[in-house]
């Protein structure tokens, strides 16, 4: 009978490990960047590395302005590309373990001839912002709001929008149930999840072929002991329920880590005005990719429409 109790322990332990395990891989810092990886020709990410390759020339030609503030007890990075009297202000939110130019490099030349001055950042636990947490929108929708305050005080205040792609999306969708600034018009949401308890689900279920239902209460005690949140506390529905600014929902149809099923969910759930662009054999985060054409022209009648 000892040894029976010893052995469960020693499985609880084992168990209580690989989950802890699986929350320092899933969300803490790292310093991966897809910049420096190497991908076959006929890897679906070949693509997106050749666009980042291409989006250089617009890094040279325009320099930008490093910003720095504190906010929600991080240090927040971000460049600023401003030109002559801008229609507006786009902040842009990148995506989950990338960094702002590996997500936004091959669409920076398109926005910026549209107009609109660029804020690119650099979310927490990210390129040059601090934190060792990475907190799926449920913490970075301050850090959202905190930039727009920020720029509106030492810039002025005029026409903004965000942009953001996969965590990003999630991000901006979240900061929508906060009291937002009243010159924030718009948001352009490409591929983001609706919580990041689904979306770790689905990820440990569907590409780590591990038992999310058994793993996903240890995981999200965890993420609340060492990252400071639950899992499951927030998701962009509960923000897009009760949400007045009007969203641009952008999604690939041919999405195999964020279900497109996600992107719908949020909507349907959009309580303000709302368009909705599902792009035809467009992986993860891709669409501008797959249809630059379409999706600039989406994004240029959504950011005239509402600024």
């Amino acid at each position: 009978m000892i040894v029976f109790w010893i052995i469960l322990g020693v499985l609880d332990v084992l168990i209580l490990l690989f989950i802890w395990l699986i929350c320092r891989v899933s969300l803490r810092r790292t310093p991966k960047d897809i910049r420096t990886a190497h991908f076959p020709t006929d890897h679906p990410m070949a693509k997106v590395q050749r666009a980042i390759v291409e989006s250089q020339q617009f890094f040279r030609e325009h320099p930008g302005e490093l910003l720095v503030i504190e906010a929600n007890g991080v240090e927040l990075a971000a460049r600023r590309y401003t030109q002559t009297k801008p229609k507006g202000r786009i902040l842009l939110f990148h995506g989950y373990r990338s960094i702002a130019e590996t997500d936004f490099g091959c669409a920076m030349d398109a926005y910026f001839s549209m107009g609109y001055e660029l804020i690119l950042i650099d979310q927490r636990a990210h390129g040059k912002s601090s934190g060792s947490w990475i907190g799926f929108g449920v913490l970075e929708r301050y850090d959202c709001l905190s930039w727009v305050r920020f720029l509106n005080h030492e810039y002025g205040s005029i026409p903004t929008f965000f942009s953001g792609i996969s965590m990003g999306c999630a991000t901006v969708l979240m900061a929508l149930g906060l009291e937002l600034p009243s010159n924030v018009k718009g948001v352009i949401a490409d591929c983001g999840f609706t919580s990041p308890k689904e979306i770790v689900a689905h990820v440990m279920k569907q590409k780590m072929h591990l038992p999310a239902k058994l793993l996903m209460p240890g995981l999200t005690l965890f993420s609340k002991i060492f990252a400071g949140y639950f899992l499951g506390e927030y998701s962009t529905l509960d923000a897009l329920r009760k949400n007045k600014t009007p969203v641009l929902f952008i999604h690939g149809k041919a999405d195999r880590f964020v279900p497109p099923e996600m992107t719908i969910a949020n909507y349907e759930a959009c309580t303000a005005e709302k368009e909705l662009l599902l792009v035809e054999g467009a992986g993860h985060g891709t669409a501008y990719l797959q249809d630059r054409e379409g999706v600039e022209r989406a994004i240029s009648r959504f950011l005239e429409k509402y600024r």
